[in-house]
């Protein structure tokens, strides 16, 4: 296909037309028509069609008064091979007295307009050829804007495309974020600066037990209040403070009055461009983690009273083994009627009671305790070592 162009025709430029017409007289009649007008042409004659298309790829031309009996090319199809070749340049068809459907059919595949040949008044070619040139110069302008238009759809069909996925993205986005929020093991609250609540967890529900529906949109101290509230401690005072993470615990307590204790996490939660929104507190409840803490500590202290009650039994041991040994001598150099022999016997019996005391120390294997004077506890030998032989 040939590149050839209309151009635009200023008032003063002359119109360049290119005749494509074998018949000399014909051609004469419409270089004499056009001679007539006050309007400049410049014509240039050409025989056939291969010739004229030659020349429209070597030059600009305006309009094309195209006849369809040439000697290379016959009948509509004279039309269909200018039309194919330079589709931008207007064509103007020029037909015999009785080709005059021809010159309709022109019309239907690319002619803008057809005369029939003869004595042409001046003023009926120069219209034409205006009025084509026009109407070449509006459906290129259409075709233009029909082409943008075209491209601009289509952008705009790839940006829907690419928002539509980019919206399915963040739903599923969405939906994979609020799964873990709601199935983190942790309590998770979101606070705005305002203290409204703005999210509450499944975690958080049990934890704290208050409903989403009845946290939801709440000030934060009515529904999860602890004695940091209106103070210079809280939180989110803090946070918008300035600071970014804080760490405190605390016993939070639940509407039933069940006092849970918590390690509080309070985080500053921004958007992306930076401004704060408010903060994201995680609760962990470390009721279990204190219940261990008590049951280390107690066998702690079951460990300092075992080896306390070793070291006592191991320093008594040897002097009483001794005052016993000394006892069963007194007894035996001493007469059963002796008034000490009594005291020496009773010497003898709180002695083998305070061994078999040390003895039971030494068996100790729980930390039981029983009251004493003055609400004090003292160790419980004989529950701490029940069921030791």
């Amino acid at each position: 296909m040939y590149t050839a162009e209309t151009r635009p025709v200023g008032i003063e430029e002359p119109v360049k037309v290119l005749l494509v017409e074998d018949d000399p007289g014909d051609a004469k009649l419409v270089r004499l028509a056009l001679a007539e007008s006050a309007h400049p042409y410049e014509v240039e004659v050409v025989e056939r069609v291969s010739t004229a298309l030659e020349r429209m790829d070597d030059s600009v031309f305006d309009v094309v008064l195209l006849d369809m009996r040439l000697p290379d090319s016959q009948g509509i199809d004279t039309v269909s091979k200018v039309h194919a070749e330079c589709p931008n340049i207007p064509i103007v068809v020029l037909t015999g007295l009785d080709d005059e459907d021809t010159g309709v059919h022109a019309l239907r595949i690319g002619a803008q307009d057809y005369l029939v040949k003869g004595d042409i008044p001046f003023n009926v070619l120069t219209r034409a050829i205006r009025y084509a040139i026009d109407r070449k110069h509006t459906e290129e302008a259409l075709r233009a804007t029909n082409q943008e238009l075209e491209s601009t759809n289509r952008q705009l069909e790839k940006a829907i495309e690419r928002a539509n996925r980019m919206a399915l993205e963040a739903e599923i986005a969405y939906i994979e974020l609020n799964q873990i929020f709601n199935a983190a093991a942790d309590g998770m609250v979101v606070v705005d600066k305002h203290f409204n609540v703005l999210r509450v967890n499944e975690t958080s529900v049990s934890l704290l037990g208050v409903g989403k529906d009845e946290a939801t949109g709440k000030k934060c101290y009515e529904v999860f209040g602890s004695i940091l509230c209106h103070t210079p401690e809280c939180p989110l005072t803090r946070i918008v403070g300035g600071e970014e993470r804080i760490e405190y615990e605390i016993v939070k307590e639940r509407n039933d009055g069940q006092k849970i204790p918590c390690i509080v996490t309070a985080t500053a939660f921004r958007v992306p461009g930076g401004d704060l929104i408010g903060i994201v507190e995680h609760f962990k409840d470390i009721t279990e983690r204190k219940r261990m803490r008590q049951e280390r500590l107690k066998k702690e202290r079951l460990k300092g009273v075992l080896e306390m009650a070793g070291g006592i039994c191991h320093e008594l041991n040897q002097p009483m083994q001794a005052i016993s040994g000394y006892s069963e001598l007194l007894m035996m150099d001493t007469s059963d009627d002796n008034p000490l022999y009594a005291d020496i016997n009773e010497i003898k019996g709180q002695i083998d009671k305070m061994a078999e005391i040390t003895k039971r120390l030494g068996r100790i294997t729980r930390y039981k305790t029983r009251d004493y004077i003055g609400g004090t506890k003292i160790i419980d030998i004989d529950k701490a070592s029940r069921g030791v032989k």
